[in-house]
């Protein structure tokens, strides 16, 4: 029963084998692959030449060379394939479904927070999102449609972190009108973010696709002012924003009588919007959103679509 015994030792070894070697990298494998099926052809071209044929331990070492790397390529791509049904699952499960709203996604973590730390600071993240859709909830003019408000986890997604550099992509597929993302940090004690709000804008417009929002107070004290203070406003500038592009894109691409209606309605919107924020016109961030002078071009040109102005 030795040798039985000692087979079974060998096969026994074979997983944990072959999950070291599936960690190696792909180039890796490859240059192993082809050692060992080097070693192949050069002991059988050796025994093809002489008499006397090579060790058996040769044979197999070379031969447990090729398994062990073709077997490494496989979990490898196997691996790859999984994590990229399990990402294309989770875009599926967090993406907007007909009309496009606005994502909150779970900020950038100190990276010298512990595990207790950076669950209690990702635990803030559902009461910012609430925050938020009660600051649209409560402010946004009767004329625009309220926006879904979701919050979307790190956790699982494509994307370990949202930053200017990927959040096009990260709107695009999930559907997002607009994204919400910040990094936290601690300020006398009080933790705090630094938050961004991504939108779609057309570079021929000249709006900036991404616009800075006051630092965000991560606490459990969910009113509005609080957390947001005077950053309530930027946000709803930059929404109200949005939502008017929105409607102003579908004037363009109808014809007749709905065009002009879809163009007094994106008219009305804008107007609406800057008479509701009037008294912070004057906000740095207003100012790069609903009152930047691309916006008064946009609605100048909606109202002469509308036929209100020559």
């Amino acid at each position: 029963m030795e040798p039985v015994d000692k087979a079974w030792d060998y096969f026994s070894k074979i997983p944990t084998l072959l999950e070291q070697y599936g960690a190696y990298s792909k180039w890796l494998l490859l240059v192993l692959l082809a050692g060992g099926a080097l070693g192949l052809c050069a002991l059988g071209l050796s025994k093809w030449q002489s008499s006397q044929a090579p060790p058996a331990a040769q044979w197999w070492v070379c031969a447990g060379l090729v398994f062990l790397s073709v077997g490494g390529l496989f979990l490898k791509e196997m691996g790859r394939r999984d994590l990229l049904q399990a990402q294309a699952a989770f875009v599926t499960a967090h993406s907007f479904k007909g009309s496009a709203g606005i994502v909150v996604f779970d900020f950038n973590l100190p990276p010298d927070a512990d595990a207790i730390r950076r669950a209690k600071l990702l635990g803030h993240m559902p009461l910012l999102v609430h925050t938020v859709a009660d600051v649209l909830s409560d402010d946004l003019p009767e004329e625009f449609a309220i926006p879904r408000v979701v919050g979307v986890p790190a956790l699982g997604s494509p994307w370990p972190e949202v930053t200017q550099q990927n959040f096009t992509e990260v709107m695009q597929q999930l559907n997002a009108m607009q994204i919400l993302w910040g990094a936290i940090y601690v300020s006398q004690a009080q933790d705090m973010a630094k938050v961004s709000l991504g939108m779609r804008a057309d570079p021929l417009l000249g709006l900036d696709p991404v616009i800075p929002l006051r630092d965000v107070v991560l606490d459990e004290d969910p009113r509005a002012e609080h957390q947001f203070g005077d950053g309530r406003f930027q946000l709803l500038g930059a929404v109200t924003l949005a939502l008017a592009l929105q409607t102003y894109d579908g004037a363009q691409h109808a014809a007749g009588d709905e065009r002009k209606r879809r163009f007094l309605i994106a008219a009305q919107q804008i107007a609406k919007a800057r008479e509701a924020l009037n008294s912070r016109s004057g906000d740095p961030a207003l100012r790069r959103t609903l009152y930047s002078p691309h916006v008064s071009e946009l609605l100048t040109n909606a109202l002469k679509e509308a036929g209100l102005q020559p």
